[in-house]
């Protein structure tokens, strides 16, 4: 029998290296609003903290 080695494990999946400097940046891209855990979402987005950031 042939010895068989464990199946090589797969990279983890980078984290998205999306990111806007202003409300502006984010609409001229066409990506407004960024729901948070999307790419791009930041908190400094988010005015009222809901959780949807450049949505006014």
């Amino acid at each position: 029998m042939i010895p068989t080695s464990p199946p090589a494990a797969l990279p983890p999946v980078p984290k998205s290296t999306v990111s806007y400097g202003s409300c502006d940046e984010v609409r001229a891209a066409g990506a407004a609003p960024i729901y948070k855990g999307e790419p791009g979402y930041s908190t400094k987005l988010d005015r009222d903290k809901d959780g949807i950031a450049c949505d006014k």
